[in-house]
């Protein structure tokens, strides 16, 4: 990843910035640690350019700087702990969700524990995977993240060998 450039969401602790979990009473806080993730894409050469905008404590698409707005519809937000990564990223966006336990949480501001999950926003599957395969694994201080689970990723896969499940009943509701 190395000059790749990234930005942290505002629930990340990055060493000497502020963290203000989009909350006005947190506006100036700072950790004096970097979160597991930062540490990660900091030691495979990404730079941190940014730190970006979340919901007031993770949770909707208002801050105390005002609202993040969804950049194709600016009449609507963008919300949640990634109101500000989505909108950044939001011309071609994929984003990943890990397993919980993939990637270490430490560093991070706690929602719900076992909802809680870092993963990567990216232009393309590619960049998911690469960016994932630098920060998962354990660190020794998350202990809900498992020694020893690989990681693997074919880029030349057969998606036809897939198959996927859903409840279509889910997609049939109004």
């Amino acid at each position: 990843l190395h000059g790749i450039p990234w930005g942290a969401k505002d629930i990340i602790s990055a060493q000497g910035y502020p963290t203000t979990w989009g909350a006005a009473p947190f506006e100036d806080q700072t950790f004096d640690f970097d979160a597991t993730v930062v540490e990660r894409l900091d030691d495979a050469g990404a730079v941190l350019v940014a730190k970006l905008t979340t919901g007031e404590l993770a949770f909707g698409d208002n801050w105390f700087g005002g609202r993040t707005n969804n950049p194709w519809n600016p009449e609507q937000g963008s919300s949640g702990s990634s109101a500000g990564s989505g909108a950044a990223t939001a011309a071609g966006l994929v984003g990943l969700r890990p397993t919980f336990g993939r990637v270490s949480r430490y560093g991070v501001m706690a929602a719900g524990y076992s909802l809680d999950k870092v993963g990567p926003m990216c232009r393309t599957v590619e960049g998911c995977a690469v960016v994932l395969h630098a920060v998962a694994g354990p660190d020794g201080k998350d202990m809900a993240v498992p020694s020893g689970v690989p990681f693997n990723w074919d880029v030349g896969m057969n998606l036809e060998s897939l198959r996927i499940g859903y409840f279509e009943s889910a997609f049939n509701e109004e």
